[in-house]
């Protein structure tokens, strides 16, 4: 049996578990993340196989916390980047359509406002944002269709 076959059929369940911890308790997410420090392991076999089995295990869990601190940096960078480029205040030229942009945009969640400032604002494309937040591209897509649905629909309540 390979080695990384063996440290998921022996580690795996405990991985996903430490992950998912990580994940402040987001199961998916957790999951996700074991499947790279899996795929990760795989793609190490060599210096996996020269290592003891403590040496295995403490690789993989290393490798899991390097991961979530990656993360953690990029949520925090998108966070930053989102926030920079969202000006809430409108232009002095371009008078009240850019108040009422605001306060439209407003009325999102603040996660939906910067996908929507990052998408429209900043250019960003699907796939760009997709590999920023770990997700499919389509997710990216439908998310921002969804978004511009509930802005149609505060428009026309208003």
């Amino acid at each position: 049996m390979p080695v990384w076959e063996e440290l998921y059929t022996t580690l795996g369940p405990a991985l996903a578990r430490y992950c998912t911890a990580l994940c402040r308790g987001d199961a998916a997410a957790g999951e996700d993340m074991a499947q790279e420090v899996f795929l990760r392991a795989l793609q190490n076999t060599a210096l996996l196989g020269d290592l003891s089995p403590r040496q295995r295990r403490a690789w993989l869990y290393k490798t899991a916390r390097n991961l979530a601190a990656d993360r953690a940096r990029r949520a925090g960078l998108a966070q930053q980047h989102a926030a920079a480029l969202w000006q809430p205040e409108p232009a002095p030229d371009t008078g009240l359509a850019a108040v009422e942009a605001a306060a439209l945009l407003a009325a999102l969640p603040q996660e939906d406002r910067d996908l929507f400032a990052l998408h429209t604002f900043a250019g960003y494309t699907a796939a760009e944002l997709a590999r920023r937040l770990h997700c499919p591209a389509a997710t990216v897509r439908s998310r921002l269709a969804r978004i511009r649905t509930k802005l149609r629909t505060v428009l026309k309540e208003e």
